[in-house]
This record gives structure tokens, sequence and C-alpha cells, in this order.
């Protein structure tokens, strides 16, 4: 009887960490606090998955005043397009390849293209995350 207990705990806590959707979330709160004045950590957001993708082209959109959140955000959004668009040229479709997060992410971006900047590989480091020296961006006092 533990044994069936222990599988359904960990089965519970596993469909509860997809449907969380932690990456959006860390995006989400990040944002908020550079929003209430707090620095951006953009060397973090770097590090998240095509899932913070609604959140920052929300701060890419509403950080034209600020010009080095506009151009780390753009490079980020910029970035995850590139890497999404190569997934989509060199990754057969099939059912078991679908993740409706990318999916997701990828649509998005493309519908944003037009307003993106090219993406430049110098704002990424060797193992293609990261946001190399760029950290921390102060936020609006």
């Amino acid at each position: 009887m533990f044994s069936l207990g222990t599988l359904l705990v960990i089965i519970g806590y596993l469909v509860t960490l997809n449907l969380l959707n932690v990456d959006a979330y860390i995006a989400e709160r990040n944002i908020a606090r550079y929003r209430e004045g707090r620095e951006l950590d953009v060397g973090y957001l770097y590090a998240l998955s095509a899932d913070a993708t609604p959140f920052m082209l929300t701060l890419y959109r509403s950080s034209a005043d600020d010009p080095d959140v506009h151009q780390e955000v753009g490079q980020w959004l910029a970035r995850e397009l590139w890497i999404l668009d190569r997934e989509r040229a060199t990754t057969a479709t099939s059912p078991l390849s679908w993740h409706w997060g990318r999916d997701t992410a990828w649509a998005q971006l493309d519908a944003a293209r037009p307003g993106l900047p090219a993406f430049e590989r110098a704002f990424s480091d060797s193992d293609g995350g990261g946001a190399g020296d760029h950290n921390l961006i102060a936020g609006e006092d």
C-alpha cells in the first residue's frame, strides 16, 4: 500500500510541476520586481525556456523608454526565435515531438518577427545561454 501511495504522490508532483509552468512564473516575478524599481536579472532570464516568451514580449513592447532593457530583452527574444526556427527546420515533426509551449512561443515570436532586432550571437555565451556580462539592469527608481 505504501508503494502505491508513493507512486501517486510522485505522479501528482510531476503533473503539478508541469502545469505550474515554472519558467513563466519566474519571468513574471522577475519582471514584476523590475517594474517595482528593483534590478532586472537578465542573466537569469536568459536561462529560461521559451515558456517565458509571453512575459518577455510584453516587457519588450513596454520597455522602449529603457534602451538597456529593450536591447537585452530584444536579444533574448531574437535568440529564442533563432533557436525555435532551427528546431523547426531540423527536427522531424511527429505527434511525439510536438511541444505546446515551444509551438506557442514560436507562433508569438514569428508574429512579432518584423519588430524584433537581428540576433547577435555576442549576447549569448559559448553554451548558448546567459547574457555575458549583461546580468543586472537597474530598475527605475
